[in-house]
Order: structure tokens, then C-alpha cells, then sequence
């Protein structure tokens, strides 16, 4: 079953990544590198770029 929420969270991303480089085109690929192990630090990464809290960018992706 792990695999399977992998595979979801990863198509997750992929669609949410899309959406947040056409809002924020500054963004690039490496911005967007996703480690779910790392997820906390690569959002507040993220936001610091967007001049955004990590509250205010999560609030973002869960509206893309």
C-alpha cells in the first residue's frame, strides 16, 4: 500500500508543480524537486523564494 500512496502523492505533485509554475514563473525544476522526506524543508524553501509564509504557501497549493 505504501507504493500505491507514492505513486499518488507523486501525480499530486506533478499536477500542483504545473499550476505553481504558471502562477509563479520564477519557479524552476529544481525549485520544485520533491523528496517526501524532505517536504517541510522544500516547502519553506518555497515560500521564502515567493516572499510567503509556509502557512500562506500550503493555503496556494491547496487551492491549486
Amino acid at each position: 500500500m505504501l507504493h500505491k500512496r507514492n505513486t499518488d502523492e507523486e501525480a499530486n505533485w506533478r499536477d500542483q508543480k504545473a499550476k505553481l509554475r504558471r502562477a509563479f514563473p520564477r519557479l524552476r525544476v529544481r525549485d520544485l524537486k520533491f523528496d517526501f522526506d524532505r517536504r517541510n524543508e522544500m516547502l519553506e524553501k518555497l515560500a521564502i523564494k515567493l516572499g510567503k509564509t509556509t502557512p500562506e504557501l500550503v493555503t496556494v497549493l491547496e487551492k491549486t
